[in-house]
């Protein structure tokens, strides 16, 4: 009724959490690599600490995708049970306009 695609819904969530677990590996091989360097001194300390800095936004930005992915879903089911409700008044309506019309004819014959 709504057009949307459920499982499309579900499909474009896994793919967000996917790509997050591959932002946090991502952030792990690089803050190893960056600490297995055999490098000492002040520029070492800086680089090590921005690497640091990028693989936290890296991590933040992996929970931003996974609380995306959840949004998505949470979205879905509403929109869903929106669906599901909107059936069910629709077969209520052509219920009652069903009802209306025996009782008009009902009416109508009895005059």
């Amino acid at each position: 009724m709504s057009g949307l695609d459920f499982d499309r819904l579900g499909q474009l969530a896994l793919r967000l959490e996917q790509d997050a677990g591959a932002l946090r590996a991502r952030a792990a091989s690089l803050r190893d690599a960056a600490g297995a360097v055999v490098w000492r001194g002040r520029g070492a300390d800086a680089f090590r600490a921005c690497v640091g800095g990028q693989a936290g936004a890296l991590r933040t930005t992996a929970g931003r995708l996974d609380d995306a992915a959840d949004a998505l879903r949470r979205h879905a089911r509403a929109a869903r049970r929106v669906e599901e409700v909107a059936e069910a008044a629709a077969a209520l309506g052509r219920s009652v306009a069903h009802g209306v019309r025996a009782v008009a004819g009902a009416v109508a014959d009895a005059l």
